[in-house]
């Protein structure tokens, strides 16, 4: 992998929601200062004047430890924030967000591939692509379907292939290395059940299915995706107008009959807030109830820009300010920012009659050291800061 030279990187931004133990809040206040935010340029949020990696196009970022992963040109590259050395990556399209979300032990983030992960080190992609259909039409009246399992044992989603009758042989077509292909037919209550798998030229007997019952039928990985954030054991992803979830505990997939819910306009930022997801599109802001029993509520008209929202824990609040627990959701909107409470409460949290001319862009974060606690928001030229406690 090349390997070049750039300055030590450390990111001081938490993964949704994660803060650092601090000193007690003090007050709020309100602050803006203006420089130059270089396209080509990765800064700290802390130190915005510092250049720390030079790229030539770089379109997100992940937090990861002491170091981080960025999308340059398209292409993806971890920066160890220690020795400085970048590592090239996949090549997963330019304007690829990057926008993430940490779920267990793995961290998740958008791409114009579609979802990747982090995980154990490892940069791939979430999930197995589904098989691609082939002739196994024989006739009969045993219905079959196919999937690929990978190395890791993640298993793709399964795919109708045709019908056949029991004693048919099958031979495994072309599969990807290090790839099996698992075979399934259905029972006499028209269960789809495992029957055996193979490799590329392997054969399988379709015999009566007394196997595993399939667990991905109608399922496939997410498309291309520019947000992605998580709840109640759910992934939830979004491209254009769709907000996509996973299937329950399993993050790699979605259901594509029912698994996404369209929006009238499309999605400006997708961040879990309480029991559901918040999300703001081109026309206001919405609640996304528990997938399980989904309902879809317009909370707020505020016009927002594309990833203007942060995670906040609430306790980093001053002592009574906020009359909720947990996490909340702090938006940038025309009048500045905004919070959003578990609970479902509205406050405004920038002073003063302020009516900001919004980019279609900007990158909020949530910024917590020793001497403050702040949400910042980079503008195309400016920053947008609202102190949340500590010493401005």
């Amino acid at each position: 992998m090349a390997r070049n030279p750039v300055k030590p990187l450390q990111i001081p931004l938490p993964v949704n929601g994660e803060t650092q133990e601090v000193p007690a809040p003090e007050g709020f206040a309100n602050i803006v200062e203006n420089f130059d935010v270089s396209g080509g340029t990765l800064r700290s949020a802390l130190s915005p004047g510092i250049p720390v990696y030079e790229g030539r196009d770089i379109s997100g970022f992940v937090p990861a430890g002491d170091s981080c992963i960025i999308c340059d040109e398209g292409r993806i590259k971890f920066i160890n924030g220690v020795t400085g050395e970048t590592f090239d990556g996949p090549f997963v399209g330019e304007d690829s967000t990057l926008d993430y979300a940490k779920y267990n032990d793995a961290v998740y983030f958008a791409t114009k591939a579609g979802l990747y992960q982090l995980s154990a080190g490892v940069i791939r992609p979430a999930g197995v692509q589904r098989p691609p259909r082939f002739p196994a039409v024989l006739g009969g009246p045993t219905l079959v379907a196919v999937s690929l399992v990978d190395s890791q044992g993640v298993e793709s989603g399964a795919v109708p292939v045709g019908t056949a009758k029991l004693g048919d042989t099958i031979t495994i077509p072309q599969v990807p290395a290090g790839h099996e292909m698992v075979v399934y037919v259905t029972d006499k209550s028209e269960v789809y059940r495992e029957v055996g798998r193979g490799v590329t030229g392997d054969t399988i007997v379709l015999s009566e299915g007394d196997g595993a019952e399939c667990q991905t039928l109608h399922m496939d990985v997410f498309p291309a995706v520019d947000f992605v954030t998580w709840r109640g054991g759910r992934l939830y992803a979004a491209a254009g107008n769709v907000v996509y979830v996973s299937a329950p505990f399993n993050p790699s997939l979605r259901d594509v009959r029912y698994g996404h819910f369209e929006f009238s306009g499309n999605i400006r930022f997708l961040k879990y807030l309480g029991r559901g997801v918040l999300v703001g599109d081109d026309n206001g802001i919405w609640y996304l109830s528990d997938a399980d029993n989904p309902s879809i509520s317009y909370i707020s008209s505020n016009v927002v820009p594309r990833f203007g929202a942060v995670h906040v824990d609430l306790s980093k609040f001053p002592p009574g300010q906020i009359k909720d627990s947990g996490v909340g959701v702090v938006v940038l909107t025309e009048v500045g920012h905004v919070l959003f409470t578990p609970s479902l409460q509205v406050i405004r949290l920038t002073q003063g009659n302020v009516r900001m001319k919004l980019p279609l862009e900007a990158r909020t974060f949530y910024v917590d050291n020793n001497n403050s606690r702040r949400v910042v928001s980079a503008l195309d030229a400016e920053i947008s800061e609202v102190l949340i406690g500590g010493q401005s």
